[in-house]
């Protein structure tokens, strides 16, 4: 359970989740973190919705525990999973944000990163993925 860097606060059940995996329209992502201290272990989340016919993939759910927040995790863990896309053929990545009274400290996070703003009616931001990685 995190509030702080949730970038859309949904919720979703261990059957969900599950569903997602089985179905195939969603990739999941767990990272987890050690340092020279020891192990934070399981600390980010992703849940990406594919939508093939577009080549599009939208980001559901991104969320990261607040105990390993300023450590880029969070930066690195997206390049991972944009280049995973890439890989199968997605051109375009579209991230959501929900602002919640607890989320706002993330409310840039797509915008730092290169996405660009789709409206101004919707919190959601694109990427292209290019071919220079």
């Amino acid at each position: 359970k995190t509030n702080q860097f949730n970038l859309t606060a949904r919720r979703y059940t261990e059957s969900d989740i599950r569903r997602m995996k089985e179905d195939g329209s969603h990739k999941i992502w767990i990272g987890e973190l050690e340092d020279k201290f020891g192990s934070y272990g399981k600390v980010i989340l992703a849940i990406v919705r594919l939508k093939p016919e577009g080549r599009r993939a939208v980001i559901d759910t991104f969320l990261m525990s607040c105990r390993v927040m300023g450590r880029n995790v969070e930066t690195e863990f997206l390049k991972h999973i944009e280049h995973d896309l890439k890989e199968e053929g997605i051109k375009e990545i579209v991230g959501e944000y929900i602002e919640t009274a607890k989320n706002r400290v993330v409310k840039d996070f797509f915008a730092q990163l290169g996405y660009v703003a789709l409206s101004n009616s919707c919190n959601c931001w694109l990427k292209h993925i290019d071919c220079s990685y």
